[in-house]
């Protein structure tokens, strides 16, 4: 988060957000967040999230629609935390602030259980983790933008994918072009109603919690129009990028997959077509990533992850090899 908004983000902001959904400031008590300020308090016994943004990361009418659809996916019994009304009947609260700008102010219920753990993945996990993410994938393709309310964006009007290369030194030059090679081809591909839509684009470890393997999923700040194949990729990234030789990658990815397709399938059906493109959409979070390293972080006081991932994968970028060798089309 930058700076200057860490400094607009007074005590006194902080009680106009709460007190916008009927709290005092010692009821919030703050959790973290990336490019949000996140709280937590508690109702009658039920605990809920305070979600706080600035509008140069998020603009109202983007927020609004990113909750429009959140509230779609809650009445239709989809696994998502349910968004809770202001005191004034409003899904989102605005707060201005002295130099024209704003904080958005979003409350939620409070997912039940925790996060999970990869210590912890199982096969009854992983379908049930599949089958979460098919049942939005089913739910987006009946979700109409309500009235009034702005459509939320397509994936490349991302500044990321729009200039994430300007983000790049020049010794990143290769990088740069296999960026946009891949850019490129990708908004070549076919779209349609069964594998595009409105995604959450960031179904990590990080963004949903797991009670007796029910899971609950939250965090919608970065939904966009995209492909669905797309979540399915982030899902393998994520538990794979990290910490996993090639070897270990390859093997896990098999099992993995096997389980969390079952689950999806259940709920939603996506042609064999996407399966080969699942490489491209694991290697555009790649991208995605190592750009978003050079663009939030000092590049001489790096958090031990970001210098170690961008290490690892500089070489991995330049000369596309691909973070899971596997034909995806085999795996049963």
């Amino acid at each position: 988060m930058e700076k200057h908004i860490k400094e607009l983000f007074t005590d006194k902001i902080l009680e106009k957000c709460a007190l916008a959904f009927g709290l005092k400031l010692d009821e919030v008590t703050y959790i973290g967040g990336f490019e949000n300020f996140v709280y937590g308090f508690k109702r009658n016994e039920k605990e809920y999230i305070l979600r706080i943004g600035h509008s140069d990361h998020r603009e109202y009418d983007m927020i609004t629609a990113e909750l429009d659809w959140v509230n779609f996916l809650a009445e239709n019994k989809a696994d998502v935390s349910t968004p809770i009304k202001s005191i004034k009947g409003k899904l989102v609260e605005i707060v201005k602030v002295g130099d024209g700008s704003y904080f958005t102010v979003t409350t939620y219920e409070k997912a039940k259980g925790g996060r999970p753990t990869k210590e912890n993945i199982g096969d009854d996990f992983c379908f049930e983790y599949g089958r979460a993410i098919g049942k939005l994938h089913n739910l987006t393709k009946k979700y109409k933008v309500t009235e009034g309310i702005p459509k939320r964006y397509e994936w490349h009007e991302d500044i990321l994918f729009q200039d994430g290369t300007s983000f790049l030194p020049k010794e990143d030059k290769y990088i740069w072009e296999k960026y946009n090679e891949l850019i490129k081809y990708l908004k070549a591909l076919p779209i349609d109603v069964d594998s595009y839509g409105l995604i959450h684009t960031d179904i990590h470890f990080g963004n949903f919690f797991v009670n007796h393997n029910k899971i609950t999923i939250f965090d919608f700040d970065d939904c966009s129009y995209k492909w669905f194949i797309s979540d399915i990729a982030i899902a393998i990234f994520y538990l794979t990028a990290f910490g996993m030789d090639s070897d270990k990658r390859n093997s896990f990815v098999k099992e993995f997959l096997s389980s969390f397709m079952k689950g999806y399938n259940v709920e939603n059906k996506l042609d064999k077509f996407w399966l080969k493109e699942l490489k491209n959409f694991i290697k555009l979070r790649e991208f995605t990533i190592y750009i978003v390293i050079h663009r939030s972080f000092d590049a001489n006081n790096l958090p031990e992850w970001a210098s170690q991932y961008k290490s690892d994968f500089k070489r991995r970028l330049e000369k596309n090899i691909p973070l899971i060798d596997l034909d995806f089309l085999e795996i049963k």
